[in-house]
């Protein structure tokens, strides 16, 4: 009996871990997102919210990652990446664990605080890199999330390879600023037509209070 609940135990356990991922790249060549690169000197620097459609704010683009649908989770393809570094950065909203993977590597996850992650990769023997993008701690909910995959330079153009070494990443979220004109509304004191409509309320709960101590001294 220990060894069956063992076995179903395991089993279930490794059905769920094996669960968080799905086929990338998948059979329907359909669902897969190609991603295009902005250069940086093109970046959109205005805030965006992840809900705002066909903006990319910093570069970043966006996907969802469905709850309970491994199937379905984002795969992105970035093509001319070949003896170049990836640089992968991701914001999610909600803050959540959103892990990415391509096809060799082992899961690179987000800390669930602060939803985000930054890596930067050593140089891909491959031109074409698929990334899957999935969650693998329970959440129950759909995870939007900001991301964006940036190509290093060809070793003839650094040759010293320190192109990771002199990168540096900030997120969408992080464009959210009060506007010059943006002022914060005062405390408002309660106006005297407000006094006035209160002062009948004042007077039955005190009318009330008065009544309840005179009835709990007769009863003494």
């Amino acid at each position: 009996m220990y060894k069956s609940c063992l076995v179903l135990m395991l089993s279930f356990g490794w059905s769920y871990f094996i669960g968080v991922h799905g086929k990338c790249p998948p059979d329907d060549a359909s669902q897969i997102i190609e991603y295009i690169p902005i250069p940086k000197e093109q970046y959109d620097r205005n805030f965006s919210s992840i809900s705002d459609i066909g903006k990319r704010p910093l570069g970043f683009d966006k996907a969802v990652w469905l709850f309970n649908k491994p199937g379905e989770n984002p795969c992105v393809k970035i093509t001319g990446a070949k003896q170049r570094h990836i640089e992968i950065a991701f914001e999610t909203h909600p803050s959540s664990r959103l892990c990415v993977k391509d096809q060799n590597s082992q899961p690179a996850c987000s800390d669930a605080g602060t939803g985000t992650h930054y890596e930067c990769r050593s140089r891909s023997a491959k031109d074409t890199v698929y990334f899957e993008f999935f969650c693998d701690q329970g959440e129950e909910y759909d995870v939007r999330f900001w991301y964006r995959l940036v190509l290093g330079d060809l070793p003839a153009d650094d040759p010293e390879n320190h192109w990771c070494d002199l990168r540096s990443t900030e997120y969408p979220l992080e464009l959210l600023e009060l506007g010059p004109n943006f002022t914060f509304k005062p405390r408002t004191t309660a106006s005297p037509d407000t006094a006035l409509t209160l002062y009948p309320s004042f007077m039955l709960l005190f009318a009330l209070l008065g009544l309840t101590t005179l009835a709990f001294f007769k009863l003494q």
